[in-house]
């Protein structure tokens, strides 16, 4: 009901749902799409890799296992919501401009599925999953160049220049809470 009420699936004709039919792996990726773009040309839409989009014949009345509806939605969050004509935000954003979800409870479920971006964003430190801030520092330090992305989660690196005196953080890569791992003077190609 919620997917035929929000246009996401009109049946399988003029006069027949299909509900007792399982959902084929093309049903679902229009879904996806209709989802973002507001229409069923999923081929554009970026759903699928280019691997993918040649296996959808093979794949074209099959059902849908879980796990790749699953995998897919995942990467959808990840994608430009043009829906409403634009395209300046991802689908996870609309979302949360939906009130579907809190930032808080995005993060916390995208945390071990997405990869966090590291970015400076008006002297703070900000970490973002699928475009939704997750974290913020505002310790007034510098994101090394290196910690921009973290595929692997790990450390992120942070410092804070004052005068000859560098001090070397390391935040937190969930939190960006920082620590600081020590200080060092610095000067000319030193601190280049």
């Amino acid at each position: 009901g919620y997917l035929y009420g929000n246009g996401l699936t009109k049946g399988v004709s003029a006069d027949q749902y299909g509900a007792a039919q399982e959902t084929t792996t093309v049903q679902y990726v229009t879904f996806l799409s209709r989802a973002l773009t507001g229409g069923d040309a999923y081929e554009q839409a970026g759903i699928l890799t280019e691997n993918e989009l040649l296996n959808m014949e093979t794949l074209r009345e099959q059902p849908i296992k879980r796990g790749i509806a699953s995998y897919l939605s995942v990467r959808a969050l990840t994608l430009p919501y043009t829906a409403d004509g634009t395209s300046d935000e991802t689908l996870a954003q609309e979302l949360l401009d939906q009130d579907v979800f809190t930032r808080e409870q995005f993060a916390d479920a995208a945390w071990d599925v997405l990869p966090p971006a590291y970015h400076m964003e008006n002297g703070d430190i900000v970490c973002t999953i699928a475009g939704i801030e997750a974290a913020r520092n505002t310790d007034g330090l510098l994101l090394d160049e290196n910690s921009t992305s973290r595929d692997d989660q790990g450390a992120v690196y942070a410092y804070r220049v004052s005068g000859a005196q560098a001090a070397y953080f390391r935040l937190d890569p969930r939190t960006l809470q920082a620590q600081e791992m020590g200080t060092r003077t610095v000067s000319g190609a030193q601190f280049d």
